[in-house]
């Protein structure tokens, strides 16, 4: 009989088909782009692709100061632009390509396994197994066969006490499944990276984002294909015209325009203080970064905590400066743009510049429901995988006169220690109603 070598080719394709199924590889490629996707959010991402001229200023005026002075490093490392980087895509695809091989080999066996009949199981790659064998005790008296139903129905009654459904129960054999749906764990957690991975795609190549800093009052700028105005704003809403027509926008709610998710918009005041107490001038240029929370700073000359906030007052907003001085006495003055201020008590006086600006975001999202799909099967598939492992028991007994035994194949997802426990209980079981003196596997 003539055998015949895999060629070379061949060879190498199961090389590689076996590299890409290394648990360690697809864990290092996850974690780069979980690393990366915390970067993303930490690092403000560069709007792409800019559409309108002061965009880009913009952008980097919202940077933090050491990434605006270390820009042109990092735009190198293209850490404002991650996701059109080959630091995320090679992962991405590695991941992606491992995650359809995964899929190529687990699916038909997990389908098998769904039936859970099959003499012969197709290989799973994420499966553990324990082979184990007990010893059936033999009577007493020499001239009598073993006796296998006892055992059978020892071991049956241990498996349903265990809350196992029982698939096939005979003299000599008995078939068993626990969790039997969770085999397709691995499957929606496989499913879920690839769409992610899509969506993901989808989203850089078709998505789109806007941000504008428009002032009150100020000229009208171009934000989604409209022209926008600022005319005013209250504690709840802003109110601009779109097209000449006028709107209202509430703080804090999105909203949908045209294909668009508008983010709610924040206020961000430019705030130019001069202070001047006789003998020294200083000026300051500040921007808050949220008008609900004060804007905190030290008035250096005289080292004084002093906090910039905006308040609601008979119905009308204005800012207020206060100071906290070394008696931690508070002391207050109401400032209007343009105006003189003035706090007696320390000395102070000096002039205050408000610019109300406000940032505008926009985002096309067409990625958002391959996003979505694919997040809530990953977290829907790895809490099945960890919490309800799947179990597959079959017990064959072996009738070979005063030495019968029953052979034990017990087949788990990922868990050994889960085929381990079954095995150790149903020698307890067997061992407990005298039908056995084989000690416990280890």
């Amino acid at each position: 009989m003539t055998t015949v070598s895999p060629t070379p080719r061949f060879k190498i394709v199961a090389r590689i088909w076996k590299i890409l199924q290394q648990p360690k590889l697809f864990g290092a490629l996850m974690l780069i782009l979980a690393i990366e996707g915390v970067l993303a959010l930490i690092i403000p991402q560069r709007p792409e692709p800019i559409t309108e001229p002061g965009q880009f200023v913009v952008w980097v005026s919202s940077l933090p100061p050491f990434l605006q002075q270390g820009y042109q490093f990092f735009d190198g490392l293209r850490l404002f632009s991650l996701l059109h980087s080959l630091w995320v895509w090679l992962p991405a695809a590695g991941l992606m390509l491992i995650s359809f091989v995964s899929l190529a080999d687990i699916l038909p066996a997990t389908l098998q396994r769904m039936h859970s009949t099959a003499d012969n199981l197709l290989p799973h790659p994420l499966e553990k197994t324990a082979a184990r064998q007990l010893r059936i005790a033999a009577p007493q008296n020499p001239g009598e066969a073993t006796a296998v139903s006892p055992a059978m129905d020892a071991l049956h009654d241990a498996l349903a006490a265990a809350k196992f459904t029982m698939v096939r129960h005979t003299d000599t054999e008995l078939l068993a499944v626990r969790r039997r749906q969770a085999w397709f764990a691995p499957v929606l957690v496989f499913g879920g990276i690839i769409l992610l991975i899509i969506g993901l795609a989808v989203q850089t190549i078709w998505g789109d984002s806007q941000q504008v800093l428009p002032e009150l009052g100020g000229a009208p700028t171009t934000f989604v294909g409209q022209r926008v105005q600022i005319t005013g704003f209250s504690g709840n809403s802003l109110s601009l015209t779109i097209d000449g027509q006028p709107a209202e926008w509430p703080f804090g709610q999105w909203q949908r325009w045209h294909g668009w998710w508008l983010a709610p918009p924040k206020a961000q005041p430019l705030a130019k203080i001069t202070f001047t107490d006789g003998t020294t001038t200083e000026n300051l240029t500040l921007v808050f970064d949220d008008i609900s929370r004060p804007l905190i700073f030290t008035y250096a000359p005289r080292k004084q905590s002093l906090e910039l906030r905006y308040a609601i007052v008979n119905g009308h907003g204005d800012y207020r400066l206060r100071v906290r001085d070394a008696q931690n006495t508070t002391l207050e003055a109401a400032t209007q743009h343009g105006r003189d201020f003035s706090l007696p008590e320390t000395g102070i006086t000096g002039t205050i510049e408000i610019q109300d600006k406000f940032l505008l975001q926009a985002y096309r999202l067409p990625g958002v429901v391959f996003l979505a799909l694919g997040g809530l099967l990953l977290i829907f598939g790895a809490a099945w995988w960890f919490f309800g492992t799947p179990i597959i028991v079959r017990l064959i007994a072996v009738v070979k006169g005063r030495g019968s035994r029953v052979d034990m194949n017990i087949h788990t997802l990922t868990k050994q220690s889960a085929a381990d426990t079954i095995a150790k209980a149903l020698f307890a079981a067997i061992k407990k109603e005298g039908l056995s003196d084989d000690d416990t596997p280890a």
